[in-house]
């Protein structure tokens, strides 16, 4: 982005990923025949899918501090 402001006005899309890792995560981690992955194999790729999750979500949750400080400091004029 090119303003740090500008990143921090737009809705958070950051969660659309993290949903998804967070999903292949889980499926990878119930079913890992489903993927034909040995058990091992399929607990490694859950535990990258769920840092990814992480990694996106972080991001996205400062956007959303960031709207709701400014809704609560939003400027009224007395007159």
């Amino acid at each position: 982005m090119s303003n740090a402001i500008e990143s921090r006005l737009r809705p958070a899309v950051e969660f659309v990923p993290a949903i998804a890792a967070g999903v292949a995560a889980s499926a990878l981690w119930t079913w890992p025949s489903l993927f034909l992955m040995l058990g091992s194999l399929a607990q490694l790729s859950a535990g990258t899918c769920i840092a990814i999750t992480i990694f996106r979500a972080v991001p996205g949750l400062r956007v959303i501090k960031y709207r709701a400080n400014l809704r609560r400091w939003v400027y009224t004029p007395l007159s």
